[in-house]
Order: C-alpha cells, then structure tokens, then sequence
C-alpha cells in the first residue's frame, strides 16, 4: 500500500503558501494536493482508468487521453500567432514559439550554451563528462539516453513499431514517423526568423541558420576545411579515405552517401515516391520534383549576370554562361573539339566509334549498359506492365509510363518549358535537343563533308547522300527512301491519306508544305517574297524558288532522260508523268463518267464539272472557281469601287 502524509509547509512564493504539501512515500515526491498524489501514484500501480474508445489505448490521466484523441480526430487547437502553423499540443506550441523569439532559456554551466529546451541541454552536458551510461547488449555500443539505445535495438531486432496510415510505410522512431508524415500534410512547422523558410525538421532548420550566421563548427582533419553540419562533414571525410560503405544488394553499387543508395534502389524497383500535384507526374528525388514544379509555377530563380536571363535549374544557367564567356571545358581526345557540355562530347564521341566501356551490368538479363542511365531506362523494361492500349487512337504501348507520354498528343500537353523562351515539349529527350539551339552546339559531325548536326539520327540519314545507301522500301511501288520520315510522306499517296487540312476551304492535303501553297490561294495577294539571290526572278512559293535555281543556275545537268525523245528531267517521277505521253497510259479515272486522265490534277479540277465545287473564292466581289489559275486570272482585272451613298 502505498501511504500519503500530508505536511504543513510555508513555501516562499505567496499564491502557494496556504496550500498542503502531499509526500509520495515511495519516490518522496512533493504533490500540490492529494488529487495530483493519486494521479502521480498511477506511476508505480500502472493502473490506466481512462481509455480510447477508437484504439482501446488507455492512460493515466484523462488530459493524457484529450490529446491522445486528437490523433484520432487530427484536431490542433493551439496556434502560432507568428506563421499561424497550427499543433495538438501546447508544449510543441511554446517551444516551436522560441525559434520565433531566440528565446533559449536553458544555459549550459560548462560552455555557456543556451538550448530551446532542457532535453537537449541534458543531453548536451554529457559531451562535458563523457558519460554514456546506456550500453547495447548486442554490440557494445553506448548512448547518452536510454532513448537512443531503444532506438538502436531495433536496428538488430528490426522491429518497426510506428506505421504511417496513410502510405503504410514501418519506422523504427517516432520522430521518423512524425517527420515522414509531413511529405503528406505539407506540414513544416520550423520556421527561420531571417528569410522565413520553412522546414521539416528543427535540424534542418539548425543547419540552414548557420548560412544566415556564416558558423561553421565541424572542420575536417585532413584538409581543415569546415563544415555547416557533422553529417556534411563525414560525408566530406569520405573522399579521403574513398570509403563508400553503403552498398547495394541487387548489383553490387557502393556510394558514400545513404541517401544515394536510397535513390539508386529506386532504378531496380521502380518506385517514384513525389507525385506532381499538377499533372500526376512521379518522380524517384525530390529535388526532381522540385524543379519540375518551376514547369508549372513559371519560377525562375536563376539570373544570369550579363545578360539578365533567367532560369529555372543552376545546371541550365551554368551552360547559358558559357555562351557568354566561351569556355568549353570539355576536349574531344581524338579530334581536340572542345564542347561546352559533357552530354555533348559523349554524343560527338561516338562519331569516332568510341565506344564507352559497358561497366553497368542488369541482373536480370546478361546485358550491359555504358552509363548508369543507361542502365535505369533498361531496367524498365523488365518491370513494365502489361500492354496497355490508348482508349482514343486504340494504339497498345508497353507500360503506363508509354501511355502517359502518348496521351500528350491527344491531350496537346506539354509540361517541358525551355527556361531560355519558353518553348513548351512533351518529353524531356524533345526539350534537351532544343536548348542545343540556345546553345549554338552541334556535336554530331560528318566525316566525309564535315557538315554538323544536332542529332544522331540527322547525321546518320545525311551520311546516307553520300553512301547512296536507301534502305526503306514502299511495299506498294517498291520505291526507296534514305530515311523512314520520306517514306512514310510517300507512303500517303498511296493510302489516300490526307492529314492536313485547309481552315478556310477545308480542303485536304498530303504534306504540310502543300497546305501552306493552297493557301496563298486563298489570300489572293499573290505578294512574291521568294528572290533569286542569282537573277530578279521572284515566287511565290520557296519552293518554286528552289526548282528554278535547280533547273537554271545549279549547272546540273538533268540526269534522267526519255529513251524515245530528247526530254530530260530532274527526277524519275517528272520522267514517269512524261512517259505518258508516249504511251497513252491515262490511269487515272472518273468514277461518274468514261473520261480518263494522265494526271492526277487534271481529274481533280474534272470531277468538279460533277460535283459543281468552287474551292476558289474572290474575297472582293464573292466569284467562285473550280481552278486557282482562273481566281489569280480573275483578281488582277476584279476592281469593286464602292459607291458613295445617295
């Protein structure tokens, strides 16, 4: 049993005298009333009358269950009037108010110090004596507070005792618990008083006030260089000694930082923890997200010094610099070219069939890759989904992340913003070849003509002039095309297909650069503002500039020529339209009728005798035609003289 004696005492403060002093006969502790006495006495009895009625947890007092039930109902009833951050308890309400006010109330008697709160000041003062009483069982290791052991115990034990319920992720602390639950509020409660940045972690806040006080307490022991923080530090001291104790157990890759394997973990599984609000996009860092949310926001904090450019990553910025002083840092070992990227010199190397040295091996498969991104797109495709299938174009794509990328088409989004101009791209690969053009780089050579290229691809189609290589076939006509871009044009002409459309006629054509001639059709300007560098002729259209300067100032001689007359053209379809005329060959029809054409033209402008179309329309006086020459004919003598009202 345990015995409450009351006893009479005078206490030196006023509001405190006429009360009675109760003694626990266990621990001697002084009560203010037999009330707190019975409350402290559930201590030594372990009895817990109050209980939750959500989780069955019991407690001592019933103020212990009001705030426990608040991780139930998620209720923060104090306030900070400084930043308005909200919390359950009162005690977090006043000691995040001190890094407000500075106010540090408890003094180290060793070193001056002064700490928040006087847990930490405990635990400080026993870095004076060197004290560290609490000793791992398992291992030997020691600890200045029983809290730091029973943290490390799990480490052998790897029990994880803490569960997120929102992500359902396991820690072993719960502080980690807490910390990791604000990646899903948002929450961050510490607050720097100098510029107002809000962090996670009061450590991380620790940190970031020594850029604002310049303190650097950690120096290194070999080169005496100094450091904000001890982890920065150690990690620093790691490239002396080359140690790199974290590694991973899939491949084999060893790294100095933790949170490096951390991320490195994420190209074997896939994970992608940081999901864009804005556009569902997933991202493996944080700091990726960070910058790909600048996509979003338009922020650019990033500002060029000579020019007043501004940018949205350092990386971006650090290469826009170079435009200005010139500095290529990076030197071909072959050919001595200097690039101002190492992106760049790789690519440029592999035009002297450098080949680098595949050093990053897939455990699933006996491939190997030559960089280690390499490496992470390949792993992809080892843990892709199923085949999924576009719901609009019915294309089936390998995985979500295919899908998500080709949705952009239908959907026109593009997320990639060029920080130079603000040009916007659906894919990453799209904007990296477009900042070349800020850039002025062109790091893919021709050995034979020295001609430069921004793409592999390009120079690859253009070393195809003068190998005289064609390798793609047109199934129907069994033509050959130097690149798989010119075939699929071609291949239109025999599908019928006609992608592009006149705005104003609704007319459909092949090529985009068709729909750009129909056009000046339409505008009746007939404004020529293609010239001949060579002699005065103008047109219309650049490329009725290009057959001229072909035809009369090249010096070429037209290499195809009929076998039953002196004809010669520039190319064999010319040649092919010509044969017809010694043939008789007229193989296009009309479906209405028994007239038959050599040209595809001439049925076009026939069948409008039938179907009564005018696709040319004066805009002056509202005249229709079947033909653009009868329009242009028209339009030169059109002259509408508007009559002055009566």
């Amino acid at each position: 049993m345990f015995e409450c004696r009351v006893v009479v005492q005078r206490l030196p403060d006023k509001w405190m005298r006429s009360k009675k002093i109760c003694v626990c006969s266990t621990c001697e502790r002084l009560c203010l009333s037999s009330a707190d006495l019975r409350k402290h006495l559930r201590i030594h009895t372990g009895e817990r009358p109050f209980a939750c009625h959500t989780c069955d947890s019991r407690f001592g007092t019933s103020s212990q269950l009001n705030t426990h039930e608040r991780t139930h109902t998620g209720e923060r009833p104090f306030k900070c009037d400084f930043c308005g951050v909200r919390f359950k308890h009162k005690v977090s309400l006043q000691l995040h108010s001190r890094w407000h006010t500075g106010e540090r109330p408890f003094a180290c008697t060793n070193c001056d110090q002064r700490f928040y709160n006087k847990d930490t000041l405990k635990s400080h003062q026993l870095s004076h004596t060197g004290e560290r009483p609490y000793a791992c069982d398992t291992c030997g290791a020691t600890f200045k507070v029983a809290g730091s052991l029973r943290d490390h115990v799990r480490t052998h034990t790897g029990e994880k005792p803490f569960v997120c319920q929102t992500c359902n992720a396991k820690f072993a602390r719960s502080n980690t618990l807490k910390t990791h639950m604000r990646r899903h509020t948002g929450e961050r409660p510490f607050v720097c008083a100098v510029c107002n940045l809000t962090f996670t972690q009061i450590g991380h806040l620790t940190v970031h006030m020594r850029t604002h006080t310049g303190e650097k307490p950690f120096e290194c022991e070999t080169c005496k260089r100094k450091f904000a923080s001890a982890e920065q530090c150690k990690r620093h001291m790691r490239t002396h000694s080359g140690e790199k104790p974290f590694a991973c157990e899939i491949c084999g890759f060893r790294c100095a930082i933790r949170h490096s394997l951390t991320y490195h973990m994420r190209t074997h599984t896939g994970e992608k923890p940081y999901v864009c609000n804005e556009c569902d996009l997933c991202f493996a860092q944080n700091c990726q997200l960070r910058s790909h949310m600048r996509t979003h926001t338009g922020e650019k904090p990033f500002q060029c010094t000579m020019c007043s450019l501004k940018f949205s990553n350092k990386m971006t910025l650090t290469n826009h610099i170079r435009t200005h002083t010139g500095e290529k840092p990076y030197v071909c070992t072959v050919c001595n070219l200097r690039f101002a990227q190492t992106s760049s010199l790789v690519s440029h190397m592999g035009t002297h069939g450098c080949k680098r040295e595949k050093t990053f091996a897939c455990t699933t498969c006996p491939r190997k890759l030559s960089t280690r991104y390499d490496l992470k797109v390949h792993m992809r495709s080892h843990y892709r989904d199923e085949k999924t299938v576009c719901e609009v174009c019915k294309v089936e794509l390998s995985g979500l992340s295919s899908l998500k990328i080709h949705m952009r088409r239908h959907t026109g989004e593009r997320p990639y913003v060029c920080s130079t101009c603000n040009a916007r791209f659906s894919t990453s690969s799209y904007l990296k070849y477009h900042q070349l053009i800020h850039t002025g780089e062109k790091p893919f050579a021709c050995a034979t003509c020295g001609a430069r290229f921004l793409r592999a691809a390009k120079l690859k189609v253009h070393q195809r002039i003068h190998s005289g290589e064609k390798p793609h076939v047109c199934s129907t006509c069994k033509k050959r095309f130097s690149s798989l871009y010119k075939a699929k044009l071609h291949a239109r002409i025999h599908t019928g297909e006609k992608p592009f459309a006149c705005p104003m006629c609704h007319r459909r054509f092949h090529f985009r650069q068709t729909v750009k001639m129909h056009m000046s059709t339409h505008t009746c300007t007939n404004e020529k503002l293609f010239a001949c560098q060579m002699c005065s002729s103008k047109f219309t259209h650049r490329f009725s500039l290009k057959v001229h300067i072909l035809r009369l100032h090249s010096g070429k001689k037209r290499p195809n020529q009929c076998t039953m007359c002196n004809y010669r053209s520039f190319t064999r379809s010319q040649l092919a339209i010509h044969m017809r005329v010694h043939t008789g060959e007229k193989p296009f029809a009309c479906t209405m009728c028994d007239s038959k054409f050599s040209l595809k033209s001439s049925l076009t402008v026939h069948m409008r005798t039938h179907t009564g179309e005018k696709p040319y329309e004066c805009t002056a006086c509202g005249s229709k035609f079947t033909q653009s020459v009868h329009l242009i004919r028209h339009t030169s003598k059109c002259k509408i003289v508007e009559r002055d009202p009566e």
